[in-house]
């Protein structure tokens, strides 16, 4: 689960995000977004594959099991 309390840990850092479902990704962390603030009301972080990339994936607090810096 992702605690947003250390975001600013993990903001702008390249990081190895584990997931519930077991699949582990590696990225950087272009921008999050409190729950209060998205919908379906639930945090996120957007991770791209490298600092340069255009397009990546947002993942939801309940997709995250762990992240660490890379």
């Amino acid at each position: 689960m992702l605690d947003m309390s250390n975001i600013m840990d993990i903001y702008q850092k390249n990081v190895v995000v584990s997931l519930t479902d077991g699949t582990v990704l590696r990225g950087y962390v272009e921008s999050f977004t409190f729950a209060i603030n998205n919908d379906p009301e639930e945090d996120s972080i957007g991770l791209i594959p490298s600092k340069d990339a255009k397009e990546g994936l947002e993942l939801f607090s309940h997709e995250i099991a762990e992240i660490r810096l890379a």
